[in-house]
């Protein structure tokens, strides 16, 4: 498997997570929260069709940072984000070798 298949992989966890989070805080009235976890996915289907490194970079740098400043907490997409930052991190060092 590429890099970039394991990257599509956890984009997908992340946004399959994401949309769980979405409908269960929906059908228990959080509507602010349901705005919040989808301000943080609206990119993801952008970045997963194209792996375009510059919204990659978008989603890591600017999208998952502002999610995590919302909820104020540690989230259940930490796994994810660590393995996401290795392969960004793995694809960069090979680019600039």
């Amino acid at each position: 498997m590429t890099k970039k298949d394991q990257i599509r992989l956890i984009l997908l966890r992340i946004l399959t997570q994401g949309l769980l989070r979405i409908r269960s805080l929906g059908s228990n009235g959080y509507s602010s929260q349901c705005a919040v976890e989808a301000d943080h996915l609206h990119i993801l289907p952008e970045v997963l069709e194209n792996l375009d490194p510059g919204l990659l970079r978008c989603y890591f740098e600017v999208h998952r940072p502002a999610f995590m400043r919302a909820v104020g907490k540690t989230t259940d997409f930490e796994p994810e984000w660590n393995e996401l930052q290795r392969l960004i991190e793995e694809i960069k060092s090979q680019d600039g070798a």
